[in-house]
């Protein structure tokens, strides 16, 4: 019944195919254990000054934060100040500090670490970060950490600081955060400072998060990875040939079609964002704990890191570019939009002085990453970027990837096929219609416009592009889905389908732009309507939830309500997978837009589409569909597990071996991909079916 359903629920013989091992194409271009033809065998000078990891595939430095040049040997400061930097896209910017400024996200009232632009208790103070005259070494003393929420609002003198929200005391006093060793509750201050500090008072050290550690050839610094000796890659897991003249050794007991390099990308526009972000908990979809255990992440846009790190952990990776199906460029535009777009000087990558526009400076990122490519590699030209894949998984990502990039495999969870092209998004800073003029007149003299190509291409093209559901861990988020409880031993009872429709979230009635106005009026329709007393169907936000439901949590109404309502957000919405994890049947409110792996899977076949000129017949539509609920219930228990990353590959068994000692791992449930194939394995699926036939 099961696989009758599968395949009821997918379009082609896609799935089929990856899924029976006899079906699956063979490798294009060499043998099983042949000696792969790529080298790597190139060098770079001085060693990167012993900031950088040599590139042996083009012979250039990949610099961690602070440094930059051929063999990093020149300083590139980010200040605290918030300055704006002059022309260019990693010009150095004065480090000047004027308090109240611009926008005053890094102002340091303490010692900022030039590096990355982070704030520290000063050095004066007894818990003050102390550098070492050697810029090239650790502090001498890390110091606590003073980020925006921990500046002081005077001088010593009492002065006013406009930029600060803490008493002067608090922080530089003898009881303050600065110099007491157990600081006042009112005293202290949120560990800001990226990954590697946690605890009470910021004094306990743990592991920094790299995609690909794992591997544990090298040692990991605030998101730069430097590999120890006889390693190189972005993730350190390639080993160095001893003889210049010698192929790289892929020892790796076997590979799968279809065969993926995964590009090294300059860290500029890769890892420098996680050397930049502020904060643990974002661009990170794992971290250590100080036990060296691993903690979850499932906030927005996670996929970013993931997918980079599933890229570089599969049997699918190809060390060599030559035998190369697809070519995997990772480029943390979304990372760089959150939280590194002005959190410092800006701008970056040619932006307009002074623009606050997001995407401006994410799609001129993309436009240089590009560049890099079809630069540094050959591989680009060979087939003009068809079989490139690049992930864009910020709100409205797929709509404004620059020209240059419409030729790859784009990924994204917005599927909008509206033309001409047009943007939904309610914050001013990702307004790409609204980011005209030149953007610099050296760099780029062409206008944004011109960056993006003609609008009348759609944001998702379904002939090449492909929908992925967002990374969340559904063990933490969704307790109550069917797919967890089932066969988990759990002694939960079955839960009631005793709400007919539902949908909690933001509605922001003050925005009327938000969701282009659809939450707000499906809010005021299940309001003025009575849905709720003549239906049991709730539209808003959960602190207005019917008092009958005020103690459930998020995923137990989900799993209590026959139909989930999927209304779009600033864009993408996550409501959908949300809907398929519970068994929620869909019912989809957002006009000319696909879902995730639509339209691989059949997701017409278990869900219901409105147009949003109906939203009012809600009651009634519903109402013709109810005979075929447990029939579009069974289609989506056959291809759920689809919507789901298995966090479990990060740590699956037969990779514990390259944990560092003191490392451990928790894995709630077993990895089973071949009866429960994951979002991954349907990625793969979908790229396999792509395949040219045996040459």
């Amino acid at each position: 019944m099961r696989a009758s359903l599968v395949r009821q629920s997918v379009r082609g013989d896609w799935c089929e195919a990856w899924s029976n091992p006899s079906r699956r194409k063979r490798k294009l271009a060499r043998q099983e254990g042949a000696a792969p033809t790529a080298t790597y065998n190139k060098t770079c000078l001085w060693n990167c000054n012993n900031v950088g990891v040599c590139d042996r595939t083009t012979g250039r430095c990949r610099c961690r934060a602070g440094w930059q040049g051929t063999s990093c040997e020149e300083r590139q400061d980010r200040p605290c100040s918030q300055r704006t930097r002059p022309r260019g896209s990693f010009t150095p910017a004065s480090s000047e500090f004027k308090f109240g400024a611009d926008w005053k996200a890094s102002m340091c009232a303490g010692d900022c670490d030039e590096d990355i632009g982070a704030c520290f208790c000063p050095s004066w103070t007894k818990y003050g970060r102390v550098a070492n005259n050697d810029q090239r070494e650790p502090p001498k003393r890390p110091g606590r950490p003073m980020g925006i929420n921990c500046q002081p609002n005077t001088d010593e003198a009492g002065d006013s600081i406009p930029i600060g929200n803490k008493p002067y005391d608090s922080l530089f006093g003898p009881d303050g955060w600065c110099n007491a060793r157990k600081p006042a509750p009112g005293n202290k201050c949120p560990c800001e400072s990226g990954d590697g500090l946690t605890g009470e008072n910021c004094d306990i050290a743990v592991t920094h998060f790299c995609p690909g550690q794992l591997r544990g050839h090298g040692t990991c610094r605030q998101g730069f990875l430097e590999c120890d000796e006889g390693w190189t890659g972005t993730d350190c897991s390639i080993p160095v040939p001893v003889r210049d003249d010698e192929p790289v050794a892929d020892t790796r007991v076997h590979r799968d079609r279809p065969l993926i390099y995964v590009y090294d990308m300059p860290p500029e526009f890769s890892t420098r964002m996680l050397e930049y972000k502020m904060g643990p908990g974002l661009c990170s979809h794992r971290l250590f704990e100080d036990d060296g255990s691993t903690r979850w992440n499932s906030r927005e846009y996670m996929v970013e890191l993931g997918l980079h790190e599933l890229m570089l952990e599969s049997s699918h990776r190809t060390f060599d570019p030559e035998e190369a199906d697809f070519f995997y460029v990772p480029v943390y535009s979304a990372c760089y939009i959150l939280p590194v777009h002005a959190f410092a000087d800006r701008p970056w990558f040619h932006q307009t002085p002074g623009s606050g526009n997001r995407v401006v400076g994410a799609a001129n990122m993309m436009v240089e990453a590009n560049h890099w490519v079809r630069t540094a590699h050959p591989y680009w030209n060979r087939r003009g970027g068809r079989d490139h894949i690049i992930l864009t998984p910020h709100d409205e990502g797929s709509c404004w990837v620059p020209e240059v990039w419409r030729p790859a495999v784009i990924l994204s969870h917005w599927g909008l096929e509206e033309t001409p092209r047009r943007r939904y998004t309610s914050y001013n800073g990702d307004k790409f219609d609204l980011a005209d003029g030149p953007l610099d007149e050296i760099y780029h003299p062409e206008s944004f416009a011109a960056t993006l190509g003609p609008l009348d291409k759609p944001c998702f093209d379904r002939s090449k592009d492909i929908l992925i559901p967002s990374m969340v861990l559904w063990d933490q988020k969704f307790t109550h889905s069917p797919e967890l409880l089932a066969g988990s031993g759990t002694t939960k009872a079955k839960i009631a389908r005793d709400i007919w429709a539902i949908h909690v979230g933001r509605t922001l009635d003050w925005l009327p732009e938000f969701s282009n106005g659809t939450r707000q009026a499906m809010a005021r329709l299940c309001e003025d309507s009575h849905w709720w007393d003549r239906h049991r169907i709730y539209v808003g936000e959960a602190k207005d939830v019917p008092q009958e439901l005020g103690g459930d949590s998020y995923s137990q109404l989900l799993a209590r309500s026959t139909y989930c309502f999927v209304l779009m957000g600033e864009g993408f919405t996550t409501r959908f997978d949300d809907a398929v994890a519970h068994h929620c049947v869909p019912v989809i409110i957002i006009d000319s837009t696909l879902m995730p792996f639509e339209p691989q899977i059949d997701v017409g076949s278990f869900s219901i589409r409105v147009p949003v000129a109906d939203m009012a017949r809600i009651p009634e539509i519903l109402a013709a569909h109810e005979d075929k609920v447990e029939e579009y219930r069974g289609r989506i228990a056959a291809v759920a597990s689809r919507y789901e990353w298995r966090f479990q590959r990060f740590l699956a068994s037969n990779r514990t071996e390259y944990f560092r000692e003191g490392m451990t791992v928790s894995d709630s449930r077993p990895l089973d991909p071949a009866t429960k194939p994951d979002a991954f394995d349907t990625l793969i699926g979908i790229l396999h079916d792509r395949l040219e036939e045996d040459i």
